[in-house]
């Protein structure tokens, strides 16, 4: 039986499910602001003709508490409660001083790294809120899971956060390539972004490696995955609300360049 599916965890594979918290309790207790009632999905299909490639974009929202949703994929002993577990004590020390916007948070390499596999787990958590717009395969979270740090196709990036209508929210944008001919998808791209307070969190999914170049929010973010060298959070830019949601869907606009380029080819 292949991972996740029958009462399989997604990760290993064993059966014993629990329900696990798509948004940590540490953070619950921790942030300000109570979260928001809706979480937002942005799916693009993107059909590859002979001529060009149509991109047909569709945004779903579902309704009810962001932070009490919970999500019944994970087991109870060896995940949820195993290097889960351990995975959040480790993390939180280092993303409380963000949240709460101290100046100055040096993150070394090590550092760095365990946050980008917090952010890969809570990206994966997160997807589950609407499978039908779900990025990653069940053999990525597979490999992460086996890998035990973020995967080569991720770029995680942290920002600062200086409105009010993303607190305790989230956002996956995903896009589908399709072949019109096969009628098959060929390559997905998506991301995760989620704010705590005001800390930002952007999850890039690239498996092609082609969008990952073009990320135009370098100002506004440090890059903690791949982690090359000791980075200081916050950056020099920060994201409005509007800003923010403009870089949540940056994933669809690059998605569709890079599309328009190959169905012209």
């Amino acid at each position: 039986m292949r991972n996740g599916q029958a009462g399989r965890c997604i990760f290993c594979g064993s059966t014993g499910l629990s329900k696990e918290d798509i948004w940590p309790r540490w953070i619950r207790r921790a942030t300000s602001h109570p979260g928001g009632d809706s979480s937002s999905q942005l799916i693009t299909h993107a059909f590859i003709t002979d001529a060009a490639a149509v991109l047909v974009p569709e945004h779903r929202q579902r309704q009810g508490p962001t932070t009490s949703r919970k999500v019944r994929k994970v087991c109870r002993n060896h995940c949820n409660g195993g290097w889960m577990s351990r995975l959040e004590t480790a993390a939180m020390p280092l993303l409380l001083p963000m949240i709460k916007d101290t100046p100055n948070c040096v993150l070394s390499v090590a550092d760095q790294e365990t946050v980008a596999r917090w952010a890969v787990k809570t990206s994966i958590m997160m997807q589950f809120t609407d499978e039908s717009t779900k990025t990653s395969h069940p053999d990525d979270d597979i490999a992460f899971y086996h890998a035990r740090k973020a995967l080569s196709m991720n770029r995680v990036w942290l920002g600062r956060h200086e409105g009010t209508r993303w607190d305790r929210r989230h956002y996956h944008a995903n896009a589908d390539i399709s072949d019109a001919t096969r009628r098959q998808i060929i390559d997905k791209w998506g991301t995760t972004t989620f704010v705590a307070d005001r800390l930002v969190v952007l999850v890039l999914w690239d498996p092609p490696g082609l969008l990952s170049p073009l990320f135009p929010y370098s100002s506004e973010t440090v890059c903690v995955w791949p982690a090359v060298k000791e980075v200081v959070w916050p950056p020099a830019g920060t994201f409005t609300d509007e800003a923010l949601q403009q870089a949540a869907l940056w994933v669809h606009r690059a998605a569709g360049r890079a599309i328009r380029s190959r169905g012209q080819a």
